[in-house]
Formats: C-alpha cells, sequence, structure tokens
C-alpha cells in the first residue's frame, strides 16, 4: 500500500543517485546539476521525440520513435544537427553535427512541485541553416532560478528540413523542420506533467529564424492547440528573409550541383540526394542561388520556409503567411514581439574592413520587400527614392557615412516587419493581446556584441545588436556568471521575469505595460533600458519611420483590392454571356 502511495505522488523517483522519468516510449534518467547562479535543478537531455531522420526519412515527414523499455541515458547532451557553426569559431568554422539529433531537453528546479509549473519552450535560430538547443548558447542557469520549466530542441535544417518536391507519390511536399517542431510541441503537451511542468499552460519563444518559428506556428493550423501564448524575438514569418521561400528548381539546382549528369527527374533527384554525404549537401546548398536572388530578392536562403505544393494529411502551411495570419486561430492567442535596437550593428565591421560594401549596399530599391511583387519597375523605383530620401536625405551612402544604412537594414529586416505583424493583429479583430518590447541595454553583459567586436569607431556598439537579449535569458558556455557585475544579474532578473510572467500569465511583469494600440504614423511598446527606471511603456523610435513601409504594403492591398473587383466584373459578363 505504501509502495503504490508512493507512485502515486510523482513518476520521477530518485534511487542511487539515478533521477528517473517516464516518457510515453519509455522510461529516461536524468541529472541534478547545479547553474552558474548556484542554484539546484534537474536535467533530462538527449530525449529522443521522434525516429532519426536517415535513410528514406532523410527529407519525409518526422515520425514517433520507437519504445524503449530500460532507462535511457540523458544525463548528458546530444549533438547539433549537422552544419558548419560559427558562433564560437567565427573565422575558423568547421562542419560537424549528426542527422541522429532529434533531441528534446528538459530543465526544471522541482520535479513535485505544489502546483504544476508553467513551461517555456524555446525554438532556436540559426537563419534555419545553423543553431541547435544546446547549452553552448541556450544553457538554462537563468530560467532554473524561476519556478517554470525550460524545454529547448533541435530540428532539421536547411535541405534537410525544407526540400520540397512537386510530385505527391515521393511524399516529401516540404517543411519537414517545422513539422519536427510539432511533434516536439506534442511530445512536450504528452509528457510534460511528468515534469511536474502544466501541460495547458504552454509559451513557445524563439529568436531570429527561431522567432519566424514562434511566428508559423500560431498561423499554421496543424500548431493549434499545442500551446496557449507566444513571443517573438527578432524575426517573424512575415520577414523578408524568414517568409516563404519562392517555388523554384532549388532541388535540381542541388542535385545539378553535386552531379553534373542527374537529370530533372525528382524521383531520381531525390534517391541521390539520400545517399549524398550531409557535409556535401550542405556546402551545395551555398552555392546555388544566383547574385540577383541573393543580391536583389535579398533571399536568405535557398531551402526554407515554403508553401507546400499539396495537402498530404499534414500539411503546415498552404497558403502564403500573410493570407493565413488573416483568419488565424492565433490571432486569439497572446503574443509579445520585439527585437533589439540596433540589430545590424555587427555590420559595421564590414563596411570598415570592406568600404566598397556600403556602395554595394546602396541599391534602395533592393530593399522594397520582393515579396510585393505586383509592383512595377517604375513603383518599385518609387519607392527606392522614398527609403533614400527617409535614410539619407540629400546625402549618398559612402565609407563615412553608412550609420543610416545600418538603420535602414535594420528596419527592413527586423521593425517593419515587427510593425506589420502588429497592424495585422489589431486589424484581424482577435481577441489576443499584442505586447511589444524594445531591448535597449548597453551593458557588459551584451555578450554577442563583445563576441562581434563590433568597432568602436562606430557610435552603435554602444547599444545591442543582434542576439544580445539572450544573454540576458539563457547562460552561454562562454559567460562565467560569477563575473558578472551586480547590475547585470538585475538585468538578469529583469529579464527573466518579464518573460516568465508573460508565459505563466500572457501579461507582461510591468503594471504599465498595456497591450499595443497602433496609430497611423507610430506604435508603443516598452523601451527596455540598462537604467530599469527609464523602461517606459512609450512611442518606440523606429516607427517614426514607419511611413514609407506602410506606403508599400497599401499599395498591395489597393492592387489586391483592384484585382478582386476585376475579378467579379469578369464573373458576371461570364454569367450574363
Amino acid at each position: 500500500m505504501l509502495l503504490k502511495i508512493l507512485i502515486g505522488l510523482s513518476l520521477a523517483v530518485l534511487c542511487e543517485s539515478q533521477l528517473i522519468v517516464q516518457t510515453q516510449y519509455g522510461p529516461i534518467r536524468g541529472a541534478q546539476l547545479r547553474s552558474g547562479l548556484d542554484k539546484v535543478y534537474y536535467s533530462f537531455q538527449r530525449i529522443p521525440f521522434m525516429q532519426p531522420p536517415v535513410g528514406r526519412l532523410r527529407f519525409r515527414d518526422a515520425e514517433i520513435p520507437n519504445n524503449w523499455t530500460e532507462p535511457l541515458d540523458c544525463t548528458q547532451q546530444g549533438p547539433r544537427f549537422p552544419q558548419v557553426d560559427f558562433t564560437f569559431e567565427p573565422t575558423n568554422a568547421s562542419f560537424s553535427g549528426d542527422l541522429d539529433s532529434m533531441h528534446i531537453n528538459v530543465y526544471t528546479n522541482n520535479l513535485n512541485p505544489q502546483q504544476k509549473y508553467p513551461v517555456m519552450v524555446f525554438i532556436h535560430g540559426g537563419g534555419f541553416r545553423t543553431g541547435s538547443g544546446l547549452t553552448d548558447i541556450y544553457g538554462p542557469d537563468y530560467f532554473v532560478e524561476r519556478n517554470v520549466i525550460l524545454v529547448t530542441f533541435n530540428y532539421r535544417l536547411y535541405a534537410f528540413g525544407f526540400l520540397s518536391l512537386d510530385d505527391p507519390e515521393l511524399n516529401i511536399p516540404g517543411n519537414a523542420g517545422f513539422k519536427d517542431q510539432v511533434l516536439a510541441l506534442k511530445w512536450i503537451k504528452d509528457n510534460i506533467e511528468n515534469f511536474g511542468g502544466d501541460s495547458n499552460n504552454i509559451t513557445i519563444f524563439g529568436q531570429s529564424s527561431g522567432g519566424g518559428c514562434s511566428h508559423y506556428h500560431i498561423l499554421s493550423p496543424l500548431s493549434k492547440d499545442l500551446f496557449q501564448r507566444s513571443i517573438i524575438m527578432s524575426g517573424s514569418a512575415f520577414n523578408p528573409m524568414y517568409g516563404a521561400i519562392p517555388r523554384r528548381n532549388w532541388a535540381y539546382r542541388l542535385a545539378k550541383q553535386l552531379n553534373d549528369s542527374i537529370s530533372e527527374n525528382e524521383k531520381e533527384i531525390l534517391e541521390f540526394l539520400e545517399q549524398a554525404e550531409p557535409e556535401a549537401i550542405f556546402n551545395g546548398v551555398n552555392a546555388i542561388m544566383t547574385p540577383y536572388e541573393r543580391n536583389v530578392e535579398r533571399l536568405l536562403n535557398a531551402f526554407g520556409p515554403v508553401i507546400e505544393p499539396y495537402d498530404n494529411g499534414n500539411a503546415f502551411m498552404l497558403s502564403h503567411p500573410e493570407i493565413l495570419a488573416e483568419n488565424s486561430w492565433g490571432n486569439d492567442v497572446d503574443i509579445m514581439i520585439g527585437g533589439t535596437s540596433f540589430e545590424n550593428a555587427q555590420l559595421v565591421n564590414l563596411f570598415l574592413q570592406l568600404p566598397f560594401m556600403v556602395e554595394a549596399n546602396s541599391n534602395f530599391t533592393s530593399f522594397v520587400p520582393y515579396q510585393l511583387d505586383h509592383l512595377s519597375i517604375s513603383e518599385r523605383q518609387h519607392f527606392g527614392d522614398r527609403l533614400k530620401e527617409m535614410y539619407y536625405g540629400m546625402m549618398n551612402p559612402s565609407p563615412t557615412n553608412f550609420d543610416p544604412t545600418i538603420i535602414l537594414t535594420n528596419d527592413f529586416a527586423f521593425w517593419h516587419i515587427i510593425d506589420r505583424v502588429v497592424m495585422q493583429r489589431i486589424n484581424s479583430r482577435g481577441t489576443g493581446q499584442t505586447f511589444v518590447y524594445r531591448f535597449d541595454i548597453n551593458d557588459a553583459n551584451n555578450c554577442f556584441r563583445a563576441r562581434q567586436r563590433v568597432d568602436s569607431r562606430w557610435h552603435g556598439h554602444l547599444r545591442a545588436i543582434h542576439m544580445d537579449d539572450l544573454c540576458y535569458l539563457f547562460k552561454p558556455s562562454f559567460v562565467d556568471t560569477s563575473l558578472l557585475a551586480e547590475h547585470s544579474l538585475d538585468l538578469i532578473d529583469h529579464m527573466t521575469s518579464l518573460f516568465t510572467t508573460f508565459g505563466s500569465t500572457g501579461r507582461p511583469v510591468m503594471g504599465s505595460w498595456n497591450s499595443s494600440i497602433s496609430l497611423e504614423t507610430t506604435l508603443f511598446g516598452y523601451n527596455i533600458r540598462e537604467n530599469l527606471t527609464l523602461a517606459t511603456f512609450n512611442e518606440l523610435p523606429e516607427m517614426s519611420r514607419m511611413k514609407v513601409w506602410r506606403e508599400m504594403y497599401r499599395s498591395n492591398s489597393y492592387f489586391l483590392s483592384i484585382n478582386v473587383i476585376l475579378l467579379l466584373i469578369s464573373v458576371i459578363f461570364s454569367i450574363l454571356n
């Protein structure tokens, strides 16, 4: 009887220093660790949530793993997905990783809380090419200070995660990387209560392309009801870099790059790529985009989010993200969205070392998002001229005058997209609230700014660059917490409180921070400064520059309306005739 009571109290037991938790596929063994802030917590890493994508599964939709009976050793983290990782060796990176890396990691300070813990699920970034859920960047040390469960995971990247073929008989419609994420979210919902978590209080959050993922999931019907709220950091499904990739012969180009004699037959292409070395595939993708696609269309990848050509019963995205957003279930989900104040400040180093790159980026027409493909050449030129006027006035870009280009790329890739998302949600009239933040902290713990060594000759190096907000949520392996100043620790406390309070309740920690309201020329949000007394809810500085960007999309709406009217007229005439 006593044994039954003990078992009923928890599915997690501590026996001879071996921590065992039961999951739906089998038992796992975790570890008790101590964080960099001297907090005891429990770690379960390398938990399989899908079958390894090898052989015939290399490009296909994820399948659940086989069951096991003996406790699986989950005390050490697994490998990353195959990639060239520039995080630690930016000038001397090498290819590494393993296809058998589809793992989940779970961290908590209490496996048996009196009240179930809210769950924070982080989706890593890396442009859909690199990255992982490992602790080299995403150490759980700060989150385990809070009464939440942190979950990270890997998913397939690049061609492995986003290869798309037209032939339905091959069953490779695309977006396998997203479907990996969906299967991970299903695993979390089905298993997290065994770790003391609340399966009905799950928040997803991600940064950069991971922020894009956090947005895609509130648009896709495949992700419905797998989480309760979303935090979108420096990325979006509307982003011109992380948005839907145009459907082109990418698979053939890749196979042709590796085997010049390959035909355009998709079955032959698939059979070849299923056997090709992962490193050859990774390196081959880098060579298949044209200069026009890179420099004019500004495509980030040949393989990324794609509108699937048919529904195989497991479709993630069958329409463009902006069309999905109109009637998405996610319009009723609370979100928090934002970015850093100088996202692209690392371009300073490029412009100082290679001055000719300033003029190479002076084609302002190329900053008109390629998704606005209805615009004529003259209309694109008009908006390019408007952008030049907005950011440079009467001046021209030069090696001694490139600050406006940095600001323009910030707005192009991040801030005008944040504005687009908020405007869409307000116009959707959904019940979900939308909170906007701007991370403008200047502190010694801006660890990615320090790692990028942004040249001090530019004034912008004093503010936050892309990924710097992560330094206040996660402990990277290259940060020694014992050396952090008290002020840095206070900022970490503030950021983790902000994120976990929103994750727990759907409302930010700041009482004065309201759901965003949008006016014709501006947007309001929470501006986070290193002096926390100056962190206020007010008009965000980027938003005064949104006028031209909004005009581009109004032109798009006008064009679509005209086409709808013309279509209706043609239908009426066909009926009358």
